[in-house]
This record gives C-alpha cells, sequence and structure tokens, in this order.
C-alpha cells in the first residue's frame, strides 16, 4: 500500500515553525501550575475533563474552568508576543 506523506516543508516554513514553538512553549511553561497542568492533560495530551478531573482530584466544573481560563490567558500572550496571526 502507498503511503501519502506530506511534503518536506522549505526552509524559511522550518524557521516559521522553530519558532512558533519556541515561542507556544516559552509562554505555556509561564502559565500558572493549575491552568498548564489542566491544559497540558486536555489540548495536548487529549484526555476527558472527567479523566483529567479525576487524576487531580477536581470536580468537573473545576476543570472546565482551568481549561478555559488556561486558554485564554495563553491565547492573549501569543497574539501579543508571537506573531500568532499567521498561525492562529
Amino acid at each position: 500500500p502507498e503511503c501519502i506523506t506530506d511534503p518536506p516543508l522549505l526552509p524559511d516554513e522550518q524557521v516559521m515553525l522553530k519558532e512558533m514553538y519556541d515561542c507556544f512553549g516559552s509562554y505555556l511553561k509561564d502559565l500558572p501550575a493549575a491552568y498548564r497542568t489542566v491544559f497540558v492533560l486536555g489540548d495536548l495530551e487529549g484526555l476527558p475533563n472527567r479523566e483529567i478531573a479525576e487524576i487531580l482530584g477536581l470536580s468537573l466544573d473545576a476543570v472546565k474552568m482551568r481549561l478555559h481560563r488556561g486558554r485564554a490567558i495563553l491565547l492573549k500572550q501569543l497574539r501579543q508576543n508571537c506573531k500568532a496571526e499567521d498561525w492562529l
């Protein structure tokens, strides 16, 4: 069977991608721990909110609130500091 892959990135695309990851990573690590943990488990690891609540010993509402607030803080930082309009 054929394997379909994306074409390799051009050098300027590679640079832009690295800048995006670096900028995102710097603001992700600066998120308050309560928001960062929920964001990583939910948005990066793909865990459902109920499972995050069980793991962290939080209510489902607390997880949803932390995820919403963490995303908002991160998005604000990305828009202000990372030329995010190019990739959000």
